[in-house]
């Protein structure tokens, strides 16, 4: 049950949203949570999801038709992501600006587990970029692995390796900031 006491659309239900406004809903903050997960960079995670939303608002006729609109919104905010990360990547002057670009830290609101998602969302964005993509898809997003690969435009295997590769690396990681008990959680995101 959500937080306005409706049930969320199941899997099969939430590709079938009748109107754009009902997809924005659904949609919209996953899609931040997604790119969240892929940037420290606050500004690039509002302009590439309003960007996203643009592109399917303007589609939207055609977009309906498609079995699976949000994979589609998930790979084209995965694309422009990467053009805007190519595109700083290129402005940087110095090393110096390189190495502080991603470092500013995370913003929660400071609940139960607030040190715990940070070091996670910290641990995700040092994974290589396939990796934290991958993991953040299947595992955050819960999306099929057939639909990842999709989504990053890989193959079904491809996929279920990046995902295996990055549950690995963020049990090594998480391991020495939380102890011997965090390898198993990290190992258990499914």
């Amino acid at each position: 049950m959500t937080r306005e006491g409706k049930e969320p659309p199941d899997q099969a239900g939430r590709e079938t949203l009748g109107s754009y406004a009902e997809f924005y809903r659904y949609w919209m903050p996953r899609l931040t949570g997604y790119l969240r997960a892929q940037t420290s960079d606050s500004r690039w995670v509002e302009d590439v999801a309003q960007e996203s939303m643009l592109a399917a608002r303007a589609r939207w006729g055609e977009l309906m038709t498609y079995d699976k609109p949000g994979a589609w919104l998930f790979r084209v905010a995965t694309i422009m992501l990467r053009r805007w990360q190519a595109r700083a990547r290129e402005q940087c002057t110095s090393l110096d600006d390189m190495v502080t670009r991603g470092v500013a830290p995370v913003a929660v609101d400071g609940g139960e587990g607030t040190e715990e998602r940070v070091d996670l969302m910290n641990a995700v964005r040092a994974l290589p970029r396939r990796q934290r993509e991958a993991v953040a898809l299947h595992c955050l997003l819960e999306f099929p692995l057939a639909e990842v690969a999709q989504i990053l435009g890989i193959s079904e295997g491809a996929a279920k390796t990046h995902v295996h590769r990055a549950r690995q690396r963020l049990a090594e990681l998480l391991r020495p900031a939380a102890g011997p008990a965090a390898a198993p959680h990290a190992e258990g995101m499914t």
